[in-house]
C-alpha cells in the first residue's frame, strides 16, 4: 500500500505544479447609481472594494468586501432627500472569456442604510471585466441590493499579485 500512496502523492504534486495559480489581494474604487423604485432621483454612490482571489487556469473564485456611500443624495419627493449606504461581503466567481475579458458573478450578505433605517439581506450581482494589463482591470456590474434597489456601477481594480 505504501508504494501506491507514494505514487498517488507524487502524481498529485506533479499535477498541482503544472497548474497556473494566481492568488492574492486587490483593491478597487467604484462609482454608480443606486436605482431605487419610486424615487424621483437616484443617489450616486462611490465605493471601496477589497478582495482576495484564488484561481486555477480560467476560473477564479474569491472573497470581496464592498463599502458604498452616497456622493449625491437621491430624492423621494420634491425637497425630501435620502442617502443610501451599503456594506457587503461576497463570494465571487470569474470566468475568462479570453485573455482580456471575463464574466463575473457574486453572491453575499449586504447591509444597507437609508438615512437612519437599516436592513440586512442576500445580494447577488453579475458583470463583465476588462484587463488593461496584469494588474489593472475595469468592471461594469449590476447588483441586486434588494427587491426595489439595484446598483449599476463601474469600477477600477488594482491587483497586488
Amino acid at each position: 500500500m505504501k508504494p501506491f500512496f507514494k505514487t498517488c502523492l507524487a502524481g498529485s504534486l506533479l499535477a498541482v505544479s503544472q497548474t497556473s495559480f494566481a492568488v492574492g489581494p486587490y483593491v478597487g474604487l467604484s462609482l454608480g447609481v443606486m436605482d431605487v423604485d419610486g424615487a424621483d432621483s437616484n443617489p450616486l454612490n462611490g465605493g471601496l472594494v477589497l478582495g482576495y482571489d484564488f484561481s486555477a487556469e480560467a476560473f477564479t473564485f474569491g472573497l470581496e468586501a464592498e463599502f458604498t456611500t452616497s456622493l449625491k443624495d437621491g430624492e423621494v419627493v420634491k425637497n425630501v432627500d435620502f442617502e443610501l449606504d451599503s456594506q457587503a461581503l461576497y463570494l465571487t466567481g470569474k470566468l475568462d472569456i479570453n485573455p482580456q475579458f471575463y464574466a463575473k458573478g457574486r453572491l453575499g450578505i449586504l447591509r444597507e442604510e437609508i438615512d437612519s433605517e437599516s436592513d440586512t439581506g442576500l445580494s447577488v450581482g453579475a458583470g463583465l471585466g476588462f484587463r488593461i494589463n496584469n494588474m489593472i482591470s475595469l468592471e461594469g456590474e449590476f447588483t441586486l441590493i434588494e427587491e426595489d434597489v439595484n446598483f449599476f456601477s463601474i469600477s477600477a481594480r488594482y491587483r497586488f499579485y
